[in-house]
C-alpha cells in the first residue's frame, strides 16, 4: 500500500480531516488481530476490540441519511450487546447528519468529554527540545510492554480486566514498524516514569497514550516524551503531529506548538 502525501503543515485544509482518519487507520490496523471485530461500510466505522471499556470499542463515524439514522443507533446497539462489550460514539466532523449528537442524547447516551483535536508544525521541531534528561526507548519485546503498562495502566486508570485485555491487543498487534501503534517508554535512570504512542497514518504523526507516573508529574516528563514522538514523526517525513487532549494536558501540548483544530464529543453508550 502506498504511503499518504504528508499533509503539508497545520494550516493545511486537510488537517481536520487527517485528525480523523489517523485515528481510524489506528483502529483498521487492528482488524487482522484474532477476535478483533471491525466494521467499515458506506454507513459506519465500528470496532469491537474486546477491551472492557468503552472507549476501546467506539462507533467512530456515521454517513447516513437523517432518516436511516435511528435504525443505525439500534444497530449498533444490538451489535454492542451481542458482544456484552461497554461501548462509545465519537461524533466528529466527518459523521453525520448534523442532528446525530441530539439523536444520541434522546437515546439516553451521555456526553463524557469533548476532547480537542490538536495539530503542531513539526519543522524546527529540534529547537523546542527540553533539558530533561529522559531516555525514550521503543518498545520492543514482552518485558518493555509490562513496563509500559506499569506507567499507563494507572495513569488512566485502567481496571486489571481492561490492563490485562489491551496488553494482549497490543502483543497481538505486534511491535515492529507493521503494528497499529509504535509504543515508547520513557527512563529516569532505570525506573519507567513516561509512556506514548506514535501511529504514522493518514499523512500525519499521530501522537497517543502520553502518561507520567503519578509521583513524577509536573517536572515536564509528558513535555519531554511529546517532543520525543514529534522528533520521531518528523524523522519518518512528517510535517505535522496531531494529538487529543486533556484539558490537563493543554497548557503543556501549546508550550510545543499545538493548536487547536476539530473537537469530537463522546458519547458513553447506554448500560456502558
Amino acid at each position: 500500500m502506498t504511503a499518504p502525501v504528508p499533509v503539508d503543515g497545520i494550516d493545511a485544509p486537510e488537517i481536520a480531516d487527517a485528525l480523523e482518519r489517523n485515528q481510524w487507520e489506528f483502529i483498521r490496523g487492528f482488524a487482522g488481530v484474532a477476535g478483533v471485530e471491525v466494521v467499515d461500510d458506506a454507513r459506519s466505522l465500528r470496532v469491537a476490540t474486546g477491551v472492557p471499556s468503552p472507549l476501546f470499542n467506539p462507533v467512530l463515524r456515521a454517513t447516513v441519511a437523517p432518516e436511516d439514522l435511528p435504525a443505525l443507533v439500534d444497530e449498533a446497539r444490538a451489535w454492542y450487546r451481542q458482544r456484552r462489550l461497554p461501548w462509545s460514539w465519537y461524533v466528529g466532523p466527518a459523521s453525520g447528519p448534523a442532528g446525530i449528537a441530539r439523536e444520541l442524547e434522546r437515546r439516553g447516551f451521555a456526553k463524557v468529554t469533548e476532547p480537542p483535536g490538536m495539530a503542531a508544525d513539526l519543522r524546527g521541531i529540534q529547537d523546542l527540545g527540553p533539558a530533561l534528561p529522559l531516555t525514550v526507548e521503543r518498545v520492543a519485546d514482552r518485558a518493555s510492554v509490562d513496563a509500559w503498562f506499569s506507567v499507563f495502566a494507572p495513569a488512566f486508570e485502567l481496571s486489571r480486566a481492561a490492563a490485562s485485555a489491551f496488553r494482549d491487543l497490543i502483543l497481538a498487534g505486534g511491535l515492529d514498524d507493521s503494528a497499529p501503534m509504535r509504543n515508547y517508554i520513557g527512563y529516569l535512570g532505570s525506573e519507567p516514569v513516561a509512556t506514548g504512542s506514535l501511529v504514522p497514518a493518514a499523512g500525519v504523526g499521530g501522537i497517543y497514550n502520553i502518561a507520567t507516573r503519578a509521583n513524577r508529574r509536573g517536572r515536564g516528563i509528558g513535555r519531554t516524551m511529546t517532543w520525543a514522538l514529534m522528533c520521531e514523526a518528523e524523522a519518518l517525513g512528517y510535517r505535522a503531529a496531531i494529538l487529543w487532549s486533556t484539558a490537563a494536558g493543554l497548557p503543556v501540548y501549546r508550550r510545543l506548538g499545538f493548536v487547536e483544530r476539530v473537537r469530537v464529543p463522546t458519547y458513553l453508550g447506554p448500560g456502558s
